[in-house]
């Protein structure tokens, strides 16, 4: 098999569980769901090198372990969604939204706002016009009591017609 034809492989196979995911969602006790967390742990066996499987699972592990069954379910626990993206972002440091999901991963399981800046600055530095990326270190700047870099986020992120942005702005920068 050819690289090309792995690498479509792979996008292929990500497609369908970031799809299958949206239907499972709802339902998490879903055995296609518990499953698909195994899929990609058996396809990152064979393709230690793809940074955006290791994506796809740390969102996995976050929902099923963060949002339902709490640690160690299936034998996992917090940590180990924090290590994938880790190791996403170690293999590939050009993807604004790996930054972005530590940063949430690392907020709503250490409440590390600090290493959440630190990755949003990454991702905007990456993206320089999405707004979602200053929204969020806005509202960590803000929960750290910087209210003013807050602010010049939140402005920053209005100028690219991010509605939150706009928002936040009416409500917290006066």
């Amino acid at each position: 098999m050819t690289m090309k034809t792995k690498t479509i492989l792979i996008s292929l196979v990500i497609q369908t569980c970031l799809i299958t995911s949206l239907f499972s969602q709802r339902n998490f006790d879903s055995p296609d769901f518990k499953q698909e967390y195994l899929d990609l742990t058996e396809l990152i066996k064979s393709h230690l090198d793809s940074a955006e499987l290791y994506y796809v699972r740390s969102e996995k592990i976050y929902i099923l372990v963060f949002r339902f069954y709490g640690e160690k379910a299936l034998g996992i626990t917090y940590d180990d969604a924090i290590k994938d993206i880790s190791k996403a972002i170690d293999l590939d440091k050009n993807v604004a939204k790996y930054y972005d999901r530590r940063a949430t991963l690392l907020l709503n399981i250490k409440d590390d706002k600090a290493q959440g800046i630190t990755d949003l600055t990454q991702a905007i530095e990456l993206e320089p016009e999405n707004g979602d990326w200053y929204n969020s270190r806005a509202d960590l700047y803000y929960r750290n009591g910087e209210n003013d870099k807050a602010c010049v986020d939140w402005k920053k992120g209005a100028e690219f017609g991010h509605l939150p942005c706009k928002r936040a702005i009416q409500t917290f920068c006066r």
